[in-house]
């Protein structure tokens, strides 16, 4: 999962601030018109996404599975062995990211308070309010997307990808790490909603 920081951003005729609350569908239209926000990374001098990682315990899951095979469409991936002990290969997760950082996530409000949260249960609706946009748009649902998300050109022009950082907790635990391409910590990178739609529809 990335890491970005909430900025006013435009939506149509309306600003989203991130002091006002989120949903999922205002959530999906920011990944649709503004994949990633630009983040400076901490002691680096260019502007980026960054791998979603506190070092405190906190940071993206992403791995590769002792239990399922590489699927077809992760091919051409490069999915490295896993880092447990045996070093088996096989599926890669994730395929795709979104900001999942608990603190420039989502604004929602929860019995009248207004909180800040992120992690896979922010970034699934994300993805599932950028599905439906795409499916709306193209009149048909797309079905299951994972194969076509691999292809080329889409796999580069309908992410941002996602090359700095790894997912290791703590500084003493392994990880993976960010890489160009797909990788083990945020997949394909963050989404182009657009092009994603356009690559779609072609």
């Amino acid at each position: 999962m990335a890491r970005t920081i909430l900025r006013d951003l435009p939506i149509g005729p309306m600003r989203i601030s991130p002091h006002r609350v989120l949903t999922s569908w205002l959530a999906a239209a920011r990944a649709w018109r503004y994949p990633a926000v630009p983040f400076p990374p901490k002691k680096s001098g260019t502007i980026g996404t960054v791998v979603w990682n506190n070092r405190d315990g906190w940071a993206t899951g992403g791995g590769v599975s002792e239990v399922f095979p590489v699927p077809s469409w992760q091919a051409n991936a490069k999915v490295p062995k896993s880092l447990n002990p045996g070093g088996k290969k096989g599926r890669g997760v994730p395929d795709v990211c979104g900001d999942a950082d608990g603190e420039t996530g989502y604004r929602i409000r929860v019995d009248g308070f207004d909180i800040i949260t992120g992690g896979t249960s922010a970034v699934a609706p994300l993805w599932a309010g950028l599905i439906a946009r795409i499916n709306q748009k193209l009149g048909k649902p797309i079905g299951f997307v994972n194969p076509f998300l691999y292809k080329t050109p889409t796999n580069s022009n309908a992410f941002r990808d996602i090359t700095i950082g790894d997912n290791a907790a703590f500084s003493s635990s392994k990880g993976y790490k960010a890489r160009t391409g797909w990788d083990p910590c945020t997949g394909l990178g963050s989404p182009d909603g657009a092009q994603l739609l356009k690559d779609l529809d072609a």
